[in-house]
């Protein structure tokens, strides 16, 4: 060996040797806590980051020659074990089938009562087999179709009124919110009219009904978004949740559910039982409100109102309403075909940036994705999501992700 050659492997001998010395810090920690695991997670430089395609792979949405292609009020969407697309449209109540390529197969649904017709459309789950299954009206009733979108059967487990949660879960069962007085909707009309404090926040319980069963199995209390209200009935009465205020978020995987409030670094797991398996845990900067934020909400508020008379009401409210001083540190939530959870955190560079949590509540890695999408179903090599342009028009674009 000359002497050059054996200096350079020296000294690559030294650089392994200095970086086997100094490990980079580690991502996440646990420890126990009275029977509950603890998950405290700090998002690193080193984290991988995942990102997905700059443009999208297919795009559906907006050929006026296509109505199939005219999409309002999307509440659900999958892509299937072969490529396909499932859409479900909730305005016109039709579950629409695309190809791999965006290309329109088939409609199946429409307004009704009658088998495979929807009185209202909220949720689409894709359970094992590519099984299909819609949420309809009342909360609690079902659909089954098959993945070319033939209908099977209608069940019932009860009557629920829709809110916070509401999607079924792939066991079968059903996850829902219950209220004092039937629903969320209905404790925020009580407080309205009779209610003596400005501002509120309904206090409900997470309920589960298994397949076959007469009573929900009660899972954990529950929190509805903040409201603020000026004025009383027939009295110039205002009434809108709080700019950025706190709500909870629910998703569910294939054998726990996870619960968030949007103004916590939390995530509460849970067994179907409803017992508390983990907190998912990590560290932030909080993201101050600004005049800009206040802005755009007035702007909402006031483009919004869809009588003249009223705007005197609102601007009372814009002028008491308080803002909070810092933004929401969560938005979506979102759980992958693979059981992974995502959560999509609010940063001061402005950015949509999402972290994703590994089956055990370890942070596995930092995700880029297109702003304003809203998404819809992620896979192991894809993310589905809905976009609107500045019309309001919804396109659903499928993005190839890049691990």
């Amino acid at each position: 060996m000359s002497r050059r050659i054996h200096l350079i492997f020296v000294l690559l001998l030294a650089v392994a040797s200095c970086n086997a010395d100094t490990p980079e810090a580690p991502i996440s920690t646990a420890r126990d806590s009275a029977g509950v695991r603890i998950i405290e997670n700090t998002p690193a430089d080193h984290l991988p980051v995942w990102q997905t395609s700059s443009l999208p792979l297919v795009g559906i949405g907006g050929d006026e020659g296509d109505p199939a292609t005219i999409f309002t009020r999307i509440s659900g969407g999958v892509r299937l074990a072969d490529g396909r697309l499932i859409i479900a449209d909730g305005l016109s109540r039709e579950l629409r089938i695309f190809d791999s390529l965006g290309a329109h197969l088939r409609t199946v649904g429409g307004p009704g009562a009658g088998p495979g017709e929807f009185r209202s459309l909220w949720h689409l789950t894709r359970i094992h087999g590519d099984t299909l299954i819609t949420s309809d009206w009342p909360i609690g009733t079902w659909n089954w179709f098959l993945p070319d979108g033939d209908f099977v059967r209608r069940t019932q487990v009860g009557l629920y009124f829709p809110g916070l949660a509401g999607p079924p879960l792939r066991d079968g069962s059903l996850l829902a919110d219950a209220w004092e007085r039937g629903s969320h909707g209905n404790e925020v009309e009580f407080w309205a009219g009779q209610g003596s404090e400005p501002q509120f926040r309904a206090e409900g319980y997470l309920v589960r009904i298994p397949r076959g069963a007469e009573a929900p199995d009660t899972l954990a209390p529950l929190s509805g978004p903040e409201w603020f209200k000026v004025g009383a009935p027939r009295r110039g009465l205002a009434v809108r949740p709080l700019p950025f205020g706190a709500t909870t978020r629910v998703v569910a995987g294939d054998s726990t559910i996870f619960l968030a409030d949007t103004r916590e670094r939390n995530v509460r797991v849970l067994d179907f039982d409803g017992r508390v398996l983990r907190h998912i845990r990590w560290k932030g900067v909080d993201v101050p409100v600004t005049s800009k934020d206040r802005a755009a909400t007035r702007d909402a508020v006031m483009s919004g109102l869809r009588q003249t008379t009223r705007r005197p009401d609102f601007e009372r409210w814009l002028a008491r309403v308080p803002f909070p001083e810092t933004l929401p540190t969560i938005d979506q939530l979102v759980v992958d075909t693979e059981g992974r959870l995502w959560a999509q955190v609010i940063e001061p560079s402005g950015r949509d940036e999402w972290l994703v949590f590994n089956v055990e509540g370890e942070l596995a890695a930092r995700a880029s994705i297109p702003k304003g999408l809203r998404i819809l179903h992620i896979g192991p090599d894809h993310v589905l999501g809905v976009r609107q342009d500045e019309l309001d028009v919804e396109y659903v674009e499928l993005f190839g992700l890049i691990r």
